[in-house]
């Protein structure tokens, strides 16, 4: 599974992309959509959301017990001790209890709309960006983090969703080099050294959520 291996790689941002996605398309398919709960949960854990990691282990572990007798393709050993471990830790035992217990009594639906569900999102603080042509300001109204503008952050998104440097240029009508502006600045304001850390950033910021199609 790719995005476990990106997740084993360090590859956080890639890693989120990738499972959502796994999630998404498997979402009426108990067995299979399973591991890809739980190596979200280890996601969510490197992205600061402990006790979201322990929801989406405790309702794997109780699914996981609905489906028995059917076979889990594709079974990951996660979550791991050491994953556990860290998201006790930083929950307290009584917390982390009841995030568990929250995640086990869990529909399938419920957990996989809280493993799809973006990172701390706030809409009223972030709004989607608006067309703005190659404007530099950022659309009336709208206020991005790190002093990002709407064209950098439509880049950003197109960034998170895997496009390539020509790609982004053609559906923005834009130049490839118009585009690698963008992206040094952009890459400057939230210190990010390459894609991986952009599109982790992204998700982060709740600038863009997991892509259902």
């Amino acid at each position: 599974m790719l995005g476990y291996v990106r997740l084993q790689r360090g590859e956080v941002g890639a890693a989120l992309r990738l499972l959502a996605e796994s999630v998404a398309t498997r979402r009426d398919r108990l067995p299979s959509v399973l591991p890809f709960l739980r190596a979200l949960g280890a996601v969510y854990l490197r992205l600061g959301e402990p006790a979201r990691s322990a929801r989406l282990w405790g309702a794997s572990a109780a699914l996981e017990r609905t489906a028995h007798g059917r076979q889990i393709w594709f079974l990951i050993p996660l979550p791991d001790e050491a994953d556990v471990a860290a998201a006790r830790a930083a929950l307290g035992e009584a917390e982390f209890a009841r995030a568990w217990a929250a995640g086990e009594a869990a529909t399938l639906e419920e957990a996989i709309t809280e493993a799809l569900r973006p990172i701390r999102r706030e809409p009223e603080v972030f709004p989607r960006p608006q067309s703005d042509g190659d404007c530099a300001g950022p659309v009336q109204g709208a206020a991005y983090p790190n002093g990002l503008t709407a064209r950098e952050v439509e880049v950003l998104q197109l960034i998170a969703a895997g496009r390539s440097t020509r790609e982004v240029a053609t559906e923005l009508t834009i130049t490839e080099a118009t585009v690698a502006r963008h992206v040094t600045n952009l890459y400057a304001k939230i210190d990010a050294r390459n894609r991986a850390d952009a599109t982790a950033y992204a998700y982060s910021h709740g600038l863009v959520g997991p892509r259902t199609s």
